[in-house]
């Protein structure tokens, strides 16, 4: 099945150049190593996985960032170089030597990604055999090209392309990103790279990209398990005359530009998910702390009972009661508890509402994008996470993943 595009036109983000090649790193004919180059003057963060076990790139990724700012990012797909000990960790670090031999570049300035296959070694020879093709390659309009280059098991490309605008100058902020399962909060197999032309700081753009993936995609779920690869890099080339700097007003208003960025790229990835059918929107309020909150709400996302259920259009309430009563440390009364499904109240005082009418509910499962709202009544926070139904064909697409 051929992969759909899905998203905005792509712009030239100034003073970024990226190219994709094909270097039959798993199988023949596909865009399958992506470099982006920042610019000289730029500034760039990323975030990386929570797994325990995080892959060979990710952890040189850590180093590097402790370091240097990085100026490049280089992306293959096929392999994801984990779990294959210092194997893995030579075969990151020889890729990303002889990229810096190549752009005369630190090797400190270079964060390398993988996805793909774990447990399998990286062919190290068949990247940098196309690596002078890479960098020969570079210019500004290759977006298109960069985010083919970047997907494994999904079915459509996710780019955003915004343009905004701040006392009647206008910036840029542009984002790709790859990830169709092993997707749950902290991340999963999921990549993402987000550009703008703004003036940022080291110091400011560190924070503004943790507070965005908090609130997009580490609120995302599409099966509960959480890669050893997944990142989200964030970059300001400095070409814009604005600047965040000194400007607090100026740089509230970029971190919700940033926000709505992410959060469509990761919304993205939920409606990729595999097999997906359909979104489920997830909304906690009335707890007494966010991450009480965070907890009921992906307590109902991750549960494969609820899922399966959105699947099959069955309002079967009940599951959601479970999930939320697994919810760690949530405390919850259900005299004092509201459920909503699609915004028509469902359980209330303990029980279902007066004239609950089965018909009504199933209505309401049946479209494409099903909210769930909590209200545990314990206090003000509130959190919402994203996911989606679970389906037959997830099962046949992880089950034929490796064939």
């Amino acid at each position: 099945m051929p992969i759909q595009f899905l998203h905005d036109e792509p712009q030239v983000v100034p003073g970024l150049k990226c190219a994709a090649v094909e270097a039959n790193i798993k199988k023949p004919g596909r865009l399958d190593l992506v470099l982006f180059d920042l610019g000289e003057n730029a500034t760039s963060s990323c975030v990386t996985t929570t797994n325990a076990l995080a892959a060979s790139p990710v952890l040189l990724t850590r180093k590097h960032q402790q370091e240097m700012t990085s100026r490049y990012w280089v992306i293959n797909t096929g392999y994801a170089n984990a779990a294959m000990g210092q194997a893995g960790d030579k075969a990151a670090l020889d890729v990303v030597t002889a990229l810096a031999k190549e752009l005369d570049a630190p090797v400190e300035s270079i964060l390398p990604f993988s996805t793909g296959v774990i447990g399998e070694p990286l062919p190290v020879e068949k990247i940098t055999a196309a690596i002078p093709a890479l960098k020969a390659g570079l210019g500004e309009e290759n977006w298109l090209s960069a985010v083919q280059g970047i997907v494994t098991t999904d079915t459509q490309y996710k780019l955003i392309s915004k343009t905004f605008v701040w006392q009647e100058q206008a910036f840029i902020m542009q984002g790709i990103a790859k990830g169709a399962g092993m997707i749950k909060p902290n991340m999963a197999t999921m990549l993402g790279f987000v550009a703008t032309n703004l003036k940022i700081p080291q110091a400011t753009l560190e924070p503004m990209l943790k507070t965005a993936v908090d609130q997009s995609f580490n609120a995302i779920s599409v099966d509960g398990d959480t890669s050893t690869n997944d990142c989200v890099a964030f970059a300001a080339t400095g070409h814009s005359e604005l600047s965040v700097e000194n400007d607090e007003a100026f740089k509230d208003f970029v971190q919700e530009c940033l926000n709505k960025v992410c959060l469509e790229l990761s919304l993205q990835i939920v409606k990729d998910g595999e097999g997906a059918t359909k979104i489920l929107e997830i909304t906690c309020s009335g707890a007494s702390s966010v991450e009480v909150a965070k907890a009921v709400a992906e307590s109902i996302g991750h549960s494969p009972l609820v899922k399966t259920a959105c699947f099959a259009s069955d309002p079967n309430w009940g599951r959601i009661l479970m999930a939320i009563g697994k919810a760690p440390n949530a405390n919850v009364d259900a005299n004092n508890l509201d459920v909503s499904l699609g915004g028509k109240l469902l359980f209330t005082q303990g029980g279902r509402i007066e004239g609950y009418v089965e018909s009504e509910f199933a209505a309401i499962m049946e479209e494409q994008h099903i909210k769930i709202d909590v209200d545990l009544k314990q206090g003000d926070a509130a959190f919402t996470c994203w996911t989606n139904d679970l389906s037959y064909e997830y099962v046949k697409i992880n089950a034929d993943y490796r064939s």
